[in-house]
């Protein structure tokens, strides 16, 4: 791997980190700092779309990564790579607005779980052999 190559697939559990870091970060200051008020509003709707946008990420995800074949650039399982961890993000981030809005808390801790969950599957370090020497086989 040359050194382009070792700084671009560096930055990828840095960037998968952070996005990971941000979910927990805002899960911490709604259920800890802002904590909806003690009454549930009628947002159920909330819940419906939350657990669509949660279905569609993991199936999304799923697909993105997927599609990445094993002759695909180091740019295409980077881009790929960022894909899957911001749907993860998206529908954890949304569990929690959710939550904080109309005081639901299944979408969030779902979504926390389900994040959590699409993290884990989808490392960093299984995006790696893209970064190797373009004579080693990538895993799909």
């Amino acid at each position: 791997m040359n050194r382009a190559t070792q700084a671009a697939y560096g930055t990828l559990p840095i960037i998968q980190l952070a996005l990971a870091s941000g979910v927990l970060l805002f899960a911490l200051i709604v259920f800890v700092v802002l904590r909806p008020s003690g009454a549930e509003t009628d947002l159920s709707i909330f819940r419906w779309v939350w657990l669509a946008f949660a279905l569609l990420s993991i199936f999304g995800a799923g697909v993105v990564r997927g599609r990445l074949s094993r002759d695909a650039t180091e740019q295409q399982a980077y881009t790929t790579a960022i894909i899957v961890w911001a749907l993860a993000e998206g529908q954890a981030l949304l569990g929690l607005v959710t939550y904080l809005v109309a005081g639901d808390r299944l979408p969030a801790v779902l979504g926390l779980v389900v994040g959590s969950y699409l993290f884990a599957r989808h490392r960093a370090s299984e995006f790696k052999p893209w970064f190797d020497s373009p004579t080693e086989s990538h895993g799909s």
